[in-house]
């Protein structure tokens, strides 16, 4: 989906500073063409409501100041929200994995076939974030007047951006991305060029 528009507003609101990225398509594939980033206080005495006004304040600073147009937003969620783990489902006809039950209540949950297994079935990416937790990302954004395109998962995104740039080993090994936050620390583990753990 991403690949098909010209330009896409990356926002990813981290514990102690928001950040915004203008990925644009190229004849060579995607480029970042703008970056910023706006620190905030992020002292822990702060209440709920608090956190979430001082986070609004800097998104609306950043946006101002990168000169951001009306437009789409993705939205980035940190990855210990997100439960993510790669199944291998039985052998069914292929439009019959969307139904295979995978919901909870107050839970989002979406999936990707990533190939087939050798037993016929389906090797499947599954993801599960609780819904208030999307709900209090799209809170800070709310008083922007911004729609969001679509919600990432901070450690996939970074995962996704270094194989689309090639730069994520051999594909025949096992590799590591470590990505050291403020607060969480995410690790995401490939083994022979596929998704296998974060």
């Amino acid at each position: 989906v991403a690949l098909a528009l010209k330009k896409r507003v990356v926002l990813d609101i981290g514990t102690s500073a928001v950040r915004f990225c203008e990925l644009t398509k190229t004849k060579t594939g995607l480029q970042v063409t703008r970056f910023a980033q706006r620190e905030f206080n992020a002292d822990p005495a702060l209440d709920e409501e608090q956190r979430r006004e001082v986070r609004s304040t800097a998104v609306r600073e950043l946006l101002k100041e990168a000169r951001v147009k009306r437009g789409k937003l993705v939205l980035a969620v940190p990855g210990q929200s997100v439960f993510t783990r790669s199944r291998t489902l039985p052998p069914v006809p292929e439009y019959r994995v969307n139904q295979i039950p995978f919901g909870l209540d107050q839970i989002a949950m979406d999936y990707q076939v990533l190939g087939r297994s050798e037993q016929g079935g389906y090797d499947v990416l599954m993801a599960a974030i609780k819904v208030d937790v999307v709900d209090k990302h799209l809170e800070i954004v709310a008083p922007l007047k911004r729609s969001v395109a679509w919600v990432d998962i901070v450690p996939m995104a970074a995962y996704n951006w270094m194989r689309q740039a090639g730069e994520f080993g051999n594909p025949s090994e096992c590799v590591a991305l470590l990505n050291i936050g403020a607060s969480t620390t995410d690790l995401i583990i490939e083994r022979n060029g596929q998704f296998r753990f974060t």
